[in-house]
């Protein structure tokens, strides 16, 4: 059986819980909306306790396939961001481990070919962010996305 692998992406600067459960901080992943803003949509958090994974989606079919089909719990709208290319925007790519089950996003071309992340592919783009936070847009201030990663050899 796999390791337990997990990717966890929130805006809570203290990481939520993750620091409790053995998580390990990478850093800021990008830039993000904790508030609706003009062009953005909602980014959905779910969780699978079986796996470890927690898996983020804009698309809501996917989202409630997972919850109805494999065994993921919903949790929240974790950020947003955009979902077409906008002036100083990133794509973030979403990653995924066959083997873990694990997803991971970046806007790093080069994740899938780096150390732990060896092991992902590419399945293409989950959205578009921002690479720093100074910018506001419709009035909404940019926050961090803080990443955090769990290896079940770490804890």
């Amino acid at each position: 059986m796999a390791a337990h692998v997990d990717n966890f992406y929130t805006t809570d600067p203290k990481g939520e819980l993750a620091l409790q459960h053995g998580y390990q901080f990478l850093g800021i992943a990008c830039y993000v909306f904790n508030t609706q803003a003009k062009d953005t949509v909602p980014v959905y958090r779910c969780f699978n306790q079986t796996s470890n994974n927690h898996f983020y989606g804009t698309y809501r079919p996917e989202f409630d396939k997972l919850v109805r089909l494999e065994g993921y719990k919903p949790e929240h709208i974790a950020w947003f961001m955009f979902s077409a290319r906008q002036n100083r925007s990133a794509a973030l790519n979403r990653y995924y481990n066959q083997a873990t089950g694990d997803h991971s996003y970046s806007t790093d071309d080069n994740i899938g070919k780096v150390s732990d992340f060896s092991a992902y592919t590419v399945q293409g783009i989950a959205g578009y962010v921002l690479k720093d936070n100074k910018y506001s847009w419709d009035e909404t201030r940019a926050v961090p996305l803080y990443w955090w990663y769990y290896k079940e050899s770490m804890a």
